[in-house]
């Protein structure tokens, strides 16, 4: 169960609660996290009176509770915006919210990276070594008969023409 609490307000369990025992009316409001993630909540003055008032994206604002005293009002609209702000996520779970992606979508990003750095690094490997040694010639040295092909030659008269050139 996970609780975060900031005087009258406080999220249980994917839930906000708001505790308004000192309003004119005293009333125990709650909504679901997918709600109020979207929402916003400001504080109406009409006439003499300052209400809490909950905004949906999508629909008509909803009145929470009246205060008498806007200083009162204010207090509880800042406790629900602290409890918002440090909310029960935590670590990673935060961090994926913030960021607007989910874990499996970051792994399948960084699953793709990989292979693309795999392929650079495999491309600039592979221009980094050198090209295969020509067959005529091993270590430098040029092993090409000193006479034309088709020529019978002693395995002497090739050892000669090494040591001469």
């Amino acid at each position: 169960m996970n609780i975060v609490k900031n005087q009258d307000v406080c999220i249980r369990d994917d839930l906000l609660v708001i505790t308004l025992h000192d309003s004119v009316n005293p009333v125990i409001w709650q909504m679901d996290r997918d709600r109020f993630r979207t929402a916003a909540f400001d504080v109406l003055q009409r006439q003499s009176a300052f209400f809490i008032r909950f905004k949906p994206r999508e629909g008509a604002p909803t009145d929470i509770a009246e205060y008498t005293d806007r200083a009162r009002a204010l207090v509880v609209l800042k406790s629900i915006q602290h409890v918002l702000m440090d909310g029960p996520n935590t670590g990673a779970q935060k961090y994926f919210e913030i960021i607007g992606t989910k874990p499996r979508t970051q792994q399948i990003i960084l699953a793709g990276a990989c292979v693309i750095l795999f392929v650079v690094l495999s491309v600039i490997l592979f221009t980094l070594i050198p090209p295969p040694t020509n067959q005529e010639s091993i270590h430098g040295m040029d092993i090409a008969p000193s006479v034309e092909p088709g020529i019978p030659q002693s395995a002497d008269d090739v050892f000669k023409s090494q040591e001469s050139r």
